[in-house]
């Protein structure tokens, strides 16, 4: 088996502070906001994206209380 390729992903993942140290569970804060239109005529797809939207809005909201 041999790889044709080799892609190379650049994240802006930032190690959150925790107070075990010894932890290695990677933290991810939330950058998505529920701000995207939904522009389509296929009624599944934008019931979807409603959901995702209302999803992100509320992880959102928990994350300020």
């Amino acid at each position: 088996m041999e790889a044709d390729r080799i892609v190379i992903f650049l994240s802006r993942y930032q190690r959150q502070p925790s107070s075990d140290p010894s932890s290695t569970i990677p933290r991810y804060s939330e950058l998505a906001e529920g701000n995207f239109p939904v522009d389509t005529d296929n009624e599944a797809l934008k019931e979807t994206l409603e959901r995702i939207r209302e999803i992100i809005r509320r992880s959102r909201s928990q994350e300020t209380l």
